[in-house]
């Protein structure tokens, strides 16, 4: 990353990976800091608006990590009754009630559209449910999301480290069981 931001220092999606990159190494804040313009600059790119998310959710700053899990699912999941809800059970019962709402109701709508797995193993894993994070974790594998290479980086998916089930989706995709 660094050789990457030294040849193309203005490139937005190496800033944008960079911020992934030190997010699943556990610096949230740094990157907050980097991908902040970049949001303003392009408040409807997906992967910023996951990634501020998940930084937000990891410093404890719920009120921006609630403001950017409505614009993606704004973005993604597109339906008004999920954001809605999502919206009122934040505000009567707090971030995590809310975003296993969201998720549980974007979940059903998987009988009528496609629902992004990763979308869903993520929230599920920040709320850490197993039994819901590995049925869509399952989902991924079987539907290829491309998100799926990246499993074993991803801090919301950390409890599931010694689970027989996880390690043998790992087996199965041929990767680390835990590159963190």
């Amino acid at each position: 990353m660094d050789q990457a931001l030294e040849l193309d220092p203005f490139n937005p999606l190496i800033k944008i990976l960079y911020g992934v990159e030190l997010l699943t190494s556990g610096q949230a804040e740094k990157s907050i800091k980097l991908l902040t313009p970049i949001e303003k600059l392009a408040p409807n790119n997906t992967l910023v608006q996951l990634i501020l998310w998940l930084a937000y959710t990891y410093t404890e700053d719920l009120e921006d990590a609630f403001l950017r899990q409505k614009r993606v699912l704004e973005l993604v999941c597109r339906n008004p009754e999920v954001i809605n809800a999502f919206e009122d059970t934040y505000r009567n019962e707090g971030y995590e009630a809310a975003i296993r709402v969201a998720a549980d109701q974007w979940a059903a709508l998987g009988d009528d559209q496609f629902v992004p797995p990763d979308n869903l193993y993520w929230m599920y894993g920040l709320l850490e449910d197993r039994a819901k994070t590995l049925e869509w974790l399952e989902i991924g594998y079987e539907t290829h999301d491309s998100n799926m290479p990246y499993t074993a980086t991803l801090p919301m998916l950390r409890f599931l480290t010694d689970d027989p089930s996880y390690l043998d989706l790992m087996d199965r995709m041929n990767l680390p069981k835990d590159l963190n």
